[in-house]
């Protein structure tokens, strides 16, 4: 499916070239990014806000992934202390727990490039019609998160990417289709990560300072606020956890 409205990519959020790296020029890239996404990405969140908050005041539920680093992200929307409970985590390891991976498969990368991976996970998922899915993955290219959102789709449901459109773009497809992730979802939130996801690059062509992950999870929290601002304004208390790590009250 082509995704309409695309949103932009603009700029790397990377600093001036011949940054040094150091502790300082992280923070001030995080800061450039933060107000990159801000002024870029506002919009599409609130967009995603609104369909997601519908869906889960109709008693849908929201299934989560991600594979790699990209996985932090689906934690931080699933399971996490004032995060939505209505929120599940589908989970590669889960497929190394039940033998059907192996843990090299794992942690080299081979298993997220698997298309069956994501189709072993939604065995025995039975999705309602108000679900609806939201996958995380920098690059957008490998099979089991495209497979995932092709699958979501196939059952009549809507998916939400958390991708980066700028390394996306130029990656090929590992996915049989030859479709990227941000081709295929309904919806796309771009993280306006740099392509090879360093903001800081190094003399010798390398780069450090990777901002996927924490541009990836100030989206999971922007999202998250803006379905509560939802419920708070349907008059409807907000379905959020609470950490298991508070004084116990009586």
């Amino acid at each position: 499916m082509a995704m309409a409205g695309e949103p932009q990519s603009g700029p790397r959020p990377s600093g001036p070239p011949g940054r040094e790296p150091s502790a300082s020029a992280v923070f001030a890239v995080a800061v450039d990014l933060v107000q990159h996404l801000g002024e870029r990405q506002t919009a599409a969140i609130e967009s995603a806000g609104a369909l997601v908050a519908a869906r889960l005041m109709s008693g849908g539920t929201g299934y989560v992934f991600g594979t790699g680093h990209s996985r932090c992200v689906a934690m931080e929307l699933a399971g996490r202390a004032g995060g939505l409970a209505l929120m599940k985590e589908l989970v590669l390891d889960d497929l190394v727990t039940a033998g059907l991976a192996s843990k090299q498969d794992l942690l080299d990368g081979t298993l997220e490039r698997r298309p069956e991976a994501a189709l072993t996970l939604l065995d025995g998922l039975r999705p309602e019609a108000e679900d609806f899915f939201i996958i995380s993955s920098h690059s957008g290219c490998n099979g089991a998160p495209v497979e995932m959102a092709m699958q979501a789709l196939a059952r009549g449901l809507p998916v939400l990417a958390i991708t980066s459109l700028e390394h996306s773009r130029v990656m090929p497809s590992r996915h049989p289709s030859g479709m990227r992730l941000f081709e295929v979802a309904t919806q796309c939130i771009d993280t306006c990560a740099p392509f090879a996801d360093t903001a800081i690059p190094l003399p010798m062509g390398a780069g450090v300072c990777s901002v996927s992950s924490f541009a990836g999870v100030l989206i999971a929290q922007a999202l998250t606020a803006e379905v509560v601002r939802h419920y708070l304004a349907a008059g409807e208390p907000p379905p959020v956890l609470v950490s298991r790590n508070l004084p116990a009250t009586e």
